[in-house]
């Protein structure tokens, strides 16, 4: 009997979000439909009588931009002095005007003063970081169009600052000296001192907002990312009669749909089972208020009287260094065959580093805890297909 469990191994993806908490200063989750710091660092105030909306993990804000705001009083010069990560999640309201999304200010001039804006008009987020009129930067980004939350992160590390948008960085720059941020203001949502003209207070949704006292470096950043209104199946192979069940990420979509829905067990919901008698690639759309996010899922569907005993499809190079790509060395195709005697790798010395006898297991670079260096290592398979023992042997090279 050939592996017929490859659409419960394959078609099923596993995510753990990493949300680190090291060096984390203030943490405003809008669960409780309030300003509340868990980490209890901030005092925060609401002004106006924002809405409590669905969000990206619980609950967001929505403000109305015309007299919803919030305001944080707590020991920010320590945070502003130093290297700072703010991250945060908004979905704006159209607006052909500027957004204020954060201030950290007492006036509104050019002198010490932290201040991140969005443009309707041309998709942008700014964030200006400014001492005195000889140390400043400005950073600048365009949002994704495709998506309708949006995760910002600023970074400022020693003299370096960054600006990452839904995951990806978007601006960094090394400036001659540190910036540092020293005033008497209040940390402050949608409520600049700056306010008027084409600078308004924000209209829309926030959530998740995090300060950091530290720099994120670029995994911890991007860990904090969890892309709402997507697949969180991968594209798969499955063996013709089986099956992929879907799980999609956190969402607020008032409601969902496949296309083509046929196979599809429940067209109208993100986590649902597909069938598909052959290869086919499916949409799926999220709408919720007028915004709409697309995602895709390609199934190859593979007739299992057409497989090829010889044809085990074996990579030549894996880098197992954590970035979730090529991470482990292992059968490409272990479904075409009916049983796996024995998967090993060796050194070149010949001393066996690794073996197995589960068909979807595979080597991860290491050999008693211990990292192994970048190098070529042998590999030999012996399995059983279609009534006889065969057996498939080579190289592989592992880079770091």
């Amino acid at each position: 009997m050939r592996f017929f469990t490859i659409a419960l191994l394959l078609g099923c993806t596993y995510f753990s979000f990493a949300q680190t908490t090291e060096g984390l200063f203030a943490h405003i989750t809008f669960d409780a439909c309030d300003a509340q710091d868990d980490q209890g660092n901030l005092t925060g105030q609401v002004f106006g009588n924002p809405q409590c909306e669905c969000g990206i993990f619980g609950q967001s804000l929505y403000l109305n931009g015309i007299d919803d705001y919030l305001q944080f009083d707590g020991n920010l010069q320590t945070v502003f002095t130093g290297d700072v990560t703010l991250s945060f999640y908004f979905r704006p309201e159209p607006t052909t005007n500027t957004y204020d999304l954060f201030s950290y200010r007492d006036q509104c001039g050019l002198d010490s003063l932290f201040a991140v804006s969005y443009n309707g008009l041309t998709g942008d987020v700014a964030v200006e970081f400014i001492q005195n009129n000889n140390r400043h930067t400005t950073l600048v980004g365009k949002i994704e169009p495709g998506a309708c939350w949006q995760h910002i992160i600023f970074v400022k590390e020693d003299k370096i600052v960054r600006l990452y948008i839904n995951g990806e960085l978007k601006f960094e720059q090394r400036n001659s000296q540190p910036i540092l941020i020293v005033n008497n203001g209040l940390f402050e949502i949608a409520n600049s001192s700056c306010l008027g003209g084409k600078l308004v207070r924000y209209h829309g949704f926030i959530d998740d907002l995090r300060i950091y006292k530290r720099a994120l470096p670029l995994r911890e950043a991007v860990g904090l990312y969890v892309r709402p209104d997507q697949l969180l199946t991968s594209d798969t192979t499955i063996l013709l009669g089986a099956s992929v069940q879907t799980a999609i990420a956190p969402s607020c979509a008032t409601s969902v749909s496949w296309s083509p829905f046929t196979s599809v067990a429940n067209p109208a919901d993100g986590n649902t089972s597909i069938s598909p008698a052959q290869t086919t690639q499916y949409f799926i759309t999220f709408q919720n208020s007028g915004c709409i996010t697309r995602d895709s899922l390609i199934i190859t569907v593979v007739d299992p009287s057409a497989l090829d005993c010889n044809n085990l499809a074996i990579p030549n190079a894996f880098t197992p260094n954590g970035d979730g790509l090529n991470d482990e060395f292992k059968i490409s195709n272990p479904y075409v065959f009916d049983e796996l005697i024995e998967f090993s790798v060796y050194s070149g010395l010949g001393e066996k580093l690794f073996s197995t006898t589960n068909a979807y297991e595979g080597w991860n670079g290491y050999y008693h805890d211990q990292v192994l260096n970048p190098g070529m290592y042998v590999y030999r398979i012996d399995y059983r297909c279609s009534g006889q023992q065969l057996s498939k042997s080579g190289g592989v090279a592992l880079i770091r």
